[in-house]
């Protein structure tokens, strides 16, 4: 079961140039946006992961309306966002089929850093480390016992920096839009 509820948007904060962060809870954050970002930012993708299909075509799941968004944005335009999901038990998190089945993560609720995308114009910016970081902040205020993230192979040090260990690796399968199968070293992160 997802928990939501309990953030509410705040206002947005400047760090960066014209560039402002806010926290925004999923019922109120206008999906329109967040959909229009994710398929800016997920264009390019060679592939899609299987089980995600429906959700990378529509660009929003069932767990975007309880999620917690970290968003940064430039004047009106949403420009990077990064979803925090709370949940009482490991099987529920959002992209679970993605990882190994007899994976278990210890301490509930579980937080999990997920649908982190940046515009393409804002990456290299140090976006996704903010996003991290605050998502981390939020996660322990609302009373998480562990935090998990998954990352491509070779950027894990992202989230080691904010004091994540891996926690196993395994291959993300995917299905390119051509049709053919293509796989991609992961590895799934724990703090």
């Amino acid at each position: 079961m997802s928990r939501g509820g309990a953030a509410r948007t705040a206002a947005a904060e400047p760090f960066l140039g014209n560039l402002r962060l806010s926290l925004a809870h999923g019922s109120e954050l206008d999906h329109a946006i967040l959909l229009e970002l994710r398929r800016d930012a997920w264009a390019p993708e060679p592939a899609v992961p299987p089980g995600l299909e429906r959700s990378w075509a529509v660009g929003v799941d069932e767990h975007d309306a309880n999620a917690i968004h970290g968003c940064v944005w430039e004047r009106r335009r949403l420009v990077a966002s990064a979803r925090l999901t709370l949940h009482d038990r490991f099987a529920d998190v959002p992209d679970r089929g993605l990882y190994p089945p007899d994976l278990e993560v210890e301490g509930m609720p579980i937080a999990s850093l997920n649908r982190l995308v940046v515009a393409p114009g804002y990456r290299g910016l140090g976006l996704a480390h903010v996003l991290d970081e605050v998502r981390c902040r939020w996660a322990v205020g609302l009373g998480a016992q562990a935090i998990i993230g998954a990352v491509a192979r070779g950027h894990e040090g992202r989230l080691e920096r904010l004091g994540f260990t891996p926690k196993t690796f395994f291959e993300t399968s995917f299905v390119s839009k051509a049709g053919a199968q293509v796989s991609k070293p992961s590895v799934l992160l724990v703090r």
